[in-house]
């Protein structure tokens, strides 16, 4: 059904022609794409604040810091913890950054903005695709954790909330919504896109 297509405007270009004989599809890191928010997000408050074990550890294996670095900042942190959340925030955006791959289409072939903006000003191609054979397609070769989620526009960037489980563990909740989540001034893009952690 028509429901069910996806569509991706691409230039006509030596890149298109491959992507096309080679049957792949190009996965971008958020920190490629032409939003300078792709990827940001605000982080909450700790449920609890962390130990000076966990810090020294997350300091350890989390960045690249000489031990006088580490040892200087963990001792900044004692009068000013805050700083915690900070560099927390960079380390993940960081991570996120580098580590996820998105793919973007559009569920309007119509858009003249999507032509012009992303079609080499009309120049270009649009790609059809139907959804559940592109996804089926692509779960056989990357063996799952690919998802194809509708984008949420919002008004705020999304919320990431950290939370300090027993043992230590870090984990944060949302982090799906950080690929999925633009501001509304690109509503008008109709955005539906293929995410995957690399």
């Amino acid at each position: 059904t028509k429901d069910n297509y996806i569509y991706k405007f691409v230039p006509f270009s030596i890149n298109t022609l491959k992507l096309l004989t080679n049957g792949k599809i190009y996965f971008g890191t958020p920190h490629n794409l032409n939003d300078p928010f792709e990827g940001e997000f605000s982080l909450d408050e700790f449920n609890a604040y962390p130990d000076d074990e966990f810090l020294n550890e997350f300091y350890e294996k989390r960045f690249e810091f000489s031990k006088q670095e580490r040892e200087r900042r963990l001792t900044e942190l004692k009068g000013k913890p805050e700083l915690f959340k900070e560099d927390l925030a960079k380390y993940v955006k960081k991570t996120l950054k580098s580590e996820f791959g998105v793919s973007c289409f559009s569920k309007n072939p119509h858009n003249i903005l999507m032509w012009s903006h992303y079609a080499d000003s009309l120049k270009g191609m649009c790609l059809v695709f139907d959804k559940d054979l592109l996804l089926s397609s692509l779960k056989k070769s990357w063996l799952m954790g690919i998802e194809l989620t509708e984008v949420k526009y919002e008004q705020k960037l999304p919320r990431v909330v950290p939370t300090l489980n027993d043992g230590n563990r870090l984990t944060f909740s949302n982090l799906e919504d950080i690929f999925i989540t633009k501001f509304d001034s690109w509503k008008y893009e109709e955005e539906i896109r293929l995410h995957y952690h690399f």
